[in-house]
C-alpha cells in the first residue's frame, strides 16, 4: 500500500511510519547524545588545560617572585656588607689614629725626660755607629729625634720615625697580641 492508495488512513500511514520515526528518534538521540558526550569530554580537556595552565602560571610567579626576592636580599645584603666594611674601616682609622697620637706624645715624653732623653740618643748613636760606622755624626732635629749619617748614608730616628717605628710594631700583630720588638726600624738610606 503506497501513498496513492485510497484505502489508506492518516492513522494507517502514521503506523506504518511510526518504526522509521522511532529509528529515526532513537538515530537523534544517540547523535544528541554522543554530542553531549564529545562536548563534554571536550569541555573537561579544556578545563583541565586551562587548570594546568594556571598551575603552571602560578608555579612560574611563585619562581620569579623567588628570584625577584632572593635577588633583591642578595642586594641589600651586599648594601649592608659594604656599610658595614666602611664602619669598620672608620673604626681601623680612628683606632690607628688614635694610637699614632698615642704613641706620638709618649714619644714626646720620653724626649722630654732628659735623662732618659740622653740614654736613648746614647743607645741610638751606638746602635747606628755599629751600622754606619764609628765616623758617624749624630744630628740633634728641632722636633725631636736623631738623624745619623755618614757619608752618604742616614738613619732617622726622629719623634715620626719612632712612632711609625712603633706603630709598626702594634699594627703587624693582631688583637691581644704583644708586639714583636724590632717588627719595623726606623729608616735608613744609602
Amino acid at each position: 500500500m503506497l501513498c496513492g492508495d485510497a484505502g489508506m488512513t492518516a492513522q494507517s500511514v502514521e503506523n506504518a511510519l511510526a518504526p522509521l520515526r522511532s529509528a529515526l528518534l532513537a538515530a537523534a538521540t544517540r547523535n544528541a547524545d554522543k554530542g553531549v558526550a564529545d562536548a563534554s569530554a571536550q569541555a573537561e580537556q579544556r578545563i583541565a588545560a586551562a587548570r594546568a595552565a594556571a598551575d603552571q602560571r602560578l608555579v612560574n610567579a611563585r619562581a620569579s617572585g623567588q628570584a625577584d626576592a632572593a635577588f633583591a636580599l642578595a642586594g641589600e645584603a651586599a648594601t649592608a656588607r659594604q656599610k658595614c666594611r666602611a664602619v669598620l674601616l672608620e673604626a681601623e682609622s680612628w683606632v690607628h689614629d688614635e694610637r699614632r697620637r698615642q704613641t706620638r706624645e709618649a714619644v714626646q715624653r720620653l724626649c722630654a725626660d732628659a735623662r732618659r732623653y740622653a740614654d736613648l740618643r746614647t743607645a741610638v748613636v751606638r746602635q747606628a755607629r755599629a751600622i754606619l760606622g764609628a765616623d758617624a755624626t749624630c744630628r740633634d732635629l728641632d722636633v725631636g729625634g736623631w738623624v745619623i749619617e755618614t757619608s752618604g748614608r742616614q738613619i732617622d730616628v726622629s719623634i715620626d720615625a719612632l712612632t711609625d717605628w712603633a706603630l709598626g710594631s702594634i699594627d703587624a700583630t693582631t688583637p691581644g697580641e704583644a708586639a714583636t720588638p724590632g717588627a719595623a726600624a726606623p729608616t735608613w738610606s744609602r
